[in-house]
């Protein structure tokens, strides 16, 4: 597959847990326009409170899902920035093609249209 999406998400913070399943829903209603694999990954000191929190909301994860519970992720890169989810579209070759959600940003998702359809 030429494209991925990555998603990097905080999931040691409550709002960003529904952060994320309101960016996990978008995914799953454009599935059929995205139709390249998606990972999420999620840093978290506790999976588990992580897990229980995201069962609550009783939700099928649109893409594959990865815990990092060291933090590594975060210290090895400048991430956070604006919002406590950082969500990039990446070719064949690891480059970075855009940065930002899709579902806030119109010329994001202007972007994202225009590689993937």
């Amino acid at each position: 597959m030429a494209y991925r999406i990555v998603c990097i998400i905080d999931g040691g913070c409550s709002l960003c847990i529904g952060d994320f399943v309101e960016l996990n829903m978008n995914f799953l209603k454009k599935k059929d326009e995205y139709k390249c694999p998606l990972y999420y990954l999620v840093m978290t000191g506790d999976p588990v409170i992580f897990e229980s929190n995201l069962m609550k909301f009783n939700q099928v994860v649109s893409g594959e899902l990865f815990v990092d519970t060291t933090y590594s992720l975060m210290q090895a890169n400048q991430l956070f920035k604006e919002s406590r989810i950082e969500v990039f579209l990446i070719d064949k070759d690891n480059q970075v093609l855009v940065s930002g959600n899709p579902f806030i940003d119109k010329k994001v998702r202007c972007q994202y249209d225009n590689l993937l359809k």
